[in-house]
């Protein structure tokens, strides 16, 4: 009996298990779970939070937010918000700055894709880089200030960069392929697309943003209407 006793009082420690091994199953085990808890949780929250789109409809909404930001409506509330926060008063100025670089464009486009004989077309261009050197050498030397240098610059060249374009569409025009006629119908739809963007910028000093928006819906339906 002693025995036996003694032989199980020996062998009840030996199937006791290890106190920092049990821990540590312990502690990997609430890591598991916390770990699983935490991907189903941020699973939750992409599928509710981010959109699940594709490359079109990103592509799409992409073209969507493009034209908000080039829509009429943001560039009126920016440039009251240029004048109402920032004291920006010269509004013709600021409109003169924001088509800068859409006219050089229009200069590239001049310069490669509308055709004329070549001869024409280097003389054209070399005309037009010669007249911007001197109207720029001259606006240094009159004024001091750059941006009275830039409105110097933009009285006198613009007009003669779009005299090329009107003559090169003259030359190369295609009867029966262009509606408008580059003499008549596109310089007119030109002079009345600045001309709106004047007034409106100039009707803008003295108008709010709500102002302002409500008379640029109304601008869509009358347009749409006439």
């Amino acid at each position: 009996m002693r025995a036996s006793q003694g032989s199980g009082g020996g062998a009840a420690p030996a199937k006791e298990e290890d106190p920092t091994k049990r821990l540590i199953r312990i502690c990997l085990s609430i890591a598991v779970r916390v770990n699983k808890t935490f991907l189903l949780l941020t699973s939750c929250l992409q599928t509710l939070l981010l959109p699940q789109l594709s490359k079109y409809q990103y592509r799409v909404y992409l073209l969507y937010v493009l034209q908000v930001v080039s829509s009429d409506v943001f560039q009126m509330m920016l440039a009251k918000c240029l004048q109402s926060y920032y004291n920006m008063n010269n509004l013709l100025l600021l409109l003169s700055l924001s088509s800068f670089v859409p006219f050089m464009r229009v200069v590239y486009n001049l310069w490669t894709f509308i055709p004329c004989p070549a001869m024409a077309s280097i003389i054209s261009n070399v005309a037009l880089l010669l007249s911007l050197i001197t109207i720029l050498v001259l606006g240094i030397g009159t004024y001091e200030n750059m941006f009275m240098v830039f409105t110097y610059v933009n009285m006198v060249w613009p007009w003669l960069v779009l005299t090329s374009i009107v003559s090169r569409l003259f030359i190369e025009r295609q009867a029966g392929r262009n509606p408008f006629s580059p003499v008549k119908d596109l310089p007119f739809m030109g002079f009345l697309g600045a001309g709106s963007w004047v007034l409106c910028f100039m009707a803008l000093k003295q108008m709010t943003i709500t102002d302002c928006l409500v008379l640029m819906v109304l601008d869509n339906v009358l347009a749409a209407a006439v």
